[in-house]
C-alpha cells in the first residue's frame, strides 16, 4: 500500500501513471454496459466528482463486487495496471467533472455535529451508503430525490422485468421511442442499465424499501446524518 500513502500526500500524482491508468479505464471500464467515458455516468455508477475511499476502491477493482456485472482485475492488469488506474480514478474522483476543483464548502463551515453526519451520508467503505443514491452539498449521486426539501418526492419505486432475466427494482432514469433506462437497485450501488421498450416491461411498486438501507446505520449514525440534513437545509 505504499503507493496509496505517495498518492494521497502528492500535491500532483505521477502524470505518466494517470496517463496509463487513463488508457486502461477507457478500454476497459468505459466500455458498452460499464462506466461512462471519463468516469461519467453509464450503466455502472458515476465515478467523477465522487468521494470514494481508495482502498475500498482498489478491493473492488481488484476483487469485484459479487452478485453485480462488475468483475475483479486482478488476474488481467496485475497490480500494476490496477495502481495506473487507480491513480486515474483518484484524479478524476477529487476533481468535479470539467477539471474544475468542487464547490464542496470548507469543512470549518459546519458545525460538528453535522460535519459528523456528512462524513457517514457519504462513508465510501460502508455499501450501500447515502451518497449512493443522493447527491448533496456538491457530492454524491443524484438518482434520489433531494432530502433537504419538504416534502420529500422522487421517481416512484418500479419493478423492471427484462426478457430472459429476473425481475429486479428499479428507478425510471429515461424513457423514449427506442429505449428505456432504468436504475438497477439490486446490487449496492445502483446501475444504469438500458433496454429496447419491447424487451422490458415496468410496473409500479418494488420489494425495495429505504428501510433496508437505513438498517445499516446505527440509531444514533442516523441521528447524526439527520442534524447534517437538517443543517445544509437552513444553509
Amino acid at each position: 500500500m505504499i503507493w496509496l500513502a505517495l498518492l494521497l500526500s502528492q500535491a500532483a500524482p505521477d502524470a505518466a501513471l494517470e496517463k496509463k491508468g487513463a488508457e486502461i479505464f477507457a478500454r476497459t471500464c468505459a466500455v458498452a454496459y460499464c462506466h461512462g467515458p471519463a468516469g461519467g455516468e453509464g450503466r455502472a455508477p458515476k465515478l467523477a466528482g465522487r468521494v470514494l475511499d481508495p482502498s475500498a476502491v482498489r478491493q473492488t477493482v481488484a476483487n469485484g463486487i459479487r452478485g453485480t456485472a462488475m468483475p475483479g482485475f486482478r488476474s488481467t492488469l496485475g497490480d500494476d495496471g490496477i495502481n495506473a488506474v487507480l491513480a486515474y480514478i483518484q484524479r478524476i474522483s477529487i476533481l468535479a467533472p470539467g477539471g474544475m476543483a468542487s464547490a464542496e464548502p470548507a469543512a470549518g463551515k459546519r458545525p460538528p455535529e453535522a460535519e459528523a453526519g456528512r462524513a457517514l451520508f457519504f462513508e465510501a467503505a460502508r455499501l450501500p451508503s447515502c451518497g449512493a443514491c443522493h447527491s448533496l452539498d456538491g457530492w454524491g449521486v443524484a438518482i434520489g430525490p433531494d432530502l433537504t426539501k419538504s416534502p420529500i418526492s422522487g421517481a416512484p419505486l418500479l419493478t423492471a422485468h427484462p426478457s430472459g432475466e429476473e425481475p429486479f427494482p428499479a428507478l425510471l432514469h429515461g424513457k423514449a421511442d427506442d429505449s428505456i433506462t432504468v436504475y438497477d437497485l439490486s446490487s449496492p450501488l445502483p446501475v444504469l442499465r438500458s433496454f429496447l421498450p419491447s424487451e422490458v416491461t415496468l410496473k409500479e411498486g418494488a420489494a425495495w424499501s429505504h428501510e433496508a438501507v437505513t438498517r445499516k446505520y446505527s440509531k444514533q449514525e442516523l441521528e447524526s446524518i439527520s442534524k447534517f440534513l437538517r443543517w445544509l437545509a437552513r444553509q
